[in-house]
């Protein structure tokens, strides 16, 4: 079954609405990002009856397999830095030339922020008329980045990722709109049943071991407290060995003998087993820093899409209770020890679960 139907008739999706006379149109993601929302956009523009070209990196190539079915026409181009000046060069004319003589109208970048082959691509563009329309995954840098100023010279309609960051819009220019979709819609994946004891207690943290988006010493602390075999924290990401912070957060765990309460994954994670330990999991967490008010003003991460799209319920600090999203859909907890408590109560089931995702 396709993910995210009954939660995105709440938030009906408004991308298809803005794209009603060309229906030929071109879909580009030149990084290795974001590529979560990349279906959901492809079935908002088919739904519509559109001509998809999709442009990716080609390490994206494997991850879009299961979708490209509904791909009218799919080019790969690479841009990395290790590429010679003069490759990237070639490749830039090379997709630019494709766009002007395939005629496009529109275009949509998934990600609509700071490289500059995106903003020389939206300029060129835009004076052949192509309007130029993308998503922003930070908002910061509409007014605090130069780079980004000079593509929104010629993207004015960006779309985010929940409803709340239309409501945080901290742009000082004037000309640019916005509009939101939710993008929890994936393709059919065969579910694999992975959890072995039923009285384990699944908290499903998604994304890449990385200590300058998460706080995994929250979780270590907690697992050392609560002392039981039973609670596993899922980091459903690769866990990068060669870098310091793993080492050390390996270095760590093993130190304290909590082991058994991780599940850790030390290469890039196929979509099929992705969505099976998300669809297994009890719980969504993302253990974002409560210091710095980035996700409360400029960002929201992935975590929620993918909760939403499962209807998993979300364990989150009390700070992000502002949205709306989650305060229907989470429970909270204010400090280490009240994250202690709850999982204690959750294992010995005293909890009363609130409702949830109730449309």
């Amino acid at each position: 079954m396709e993910h995210g139907n009954a939660y995105q008739n709440k938030h009906k999706i408004t991308i298809n609405n803005y794209f009603s006379m060309s229906k030929n149109i071109a879909l580009i993601e030149l990084t290795t990002s974001h590529e979560e929302c990349i279906y959901s956009q492809v079935k908002f523009l088919k739904d519509a009856d559109y001509c998809i070209t999709l442009v990716i990196h080609p390490k994206l190539r494997n991850q879009i397999s299961s979708y490209e079915l509904l791909i009218d026409h799919l080019e790969i181009y690479n841009f990395d830095s290790s590429n010679s000046f003069l490759k990237n060069i070639q490749q830039f004319a090379k997709l630019y030339k494709f766009l002007v003589r395939e005629n496009f109208k529109k275009v949509i970048f998934n990600t609509a922020s700071s490289r500059k082959e995106i903003i020389l691509l939206t300029y060129l563009l835009s004076k052949k008329g192509v309007k130029c329309y993308g998503t922003i995954h930070n908002l910061k840098k509409l007014n605090h980045s130069f780079s980004q100023k000079l593509i929104s010279q010629n993207i004015k309609k960006y779309f985010v990722i929940n409803d709340f960051l239309l409501d945080v819009i901290p742009t000082k220019d004037q000309t640019i709109s916005f509009e939101s979709y939710y993008p929890i819609f994936f393709p059919t994946h065969e579910i694999q049943k992975l959890k072995a004891c039923k009285e384990d207690l699944w908290i499903c943290i998604p994304g890449e071991l990385d200590y300058k988006r998460r706080d995994y010493d929250l979780l270590i602390d907690v697992a050392q407290n609560i002392n039981d075999g039973r609670v596993k924290f899922i980091i459903l990401g690769k866990a990068n060995k060669t870098k310091e912070e793993v080492i050390q957060f390996f270095t760590r765990i093993e130190e304290l003998k909590l082991k058994e309460n991780f599940i850790l994954f030390d290469s890039f994670i196929e979509n099929e087993k992705f969505h099976s330990f998300i669809a297994n999991s009890d719980y969504i967490m993302s253990p974002v820093d409560i210091k710095t008010d980035s996700y409360l003003k400029y960002k929201i991460t992935g975590a929620y899409n993918l909760a939403f799209s499962y209807r998993k319920p979300l364990l989150s600090h009390i700070k992000f209770k502002v949205i709306s999203d989650l305060e229907e859909n989470s429970i909270f907890y204010n400090d280490k020890a009240d994250l202690e408590k709850i999982i204690n109560d959750l294992l010995e089931d005293r909890l009363l679960k609130k409702s949830i995702y109730k449309n």
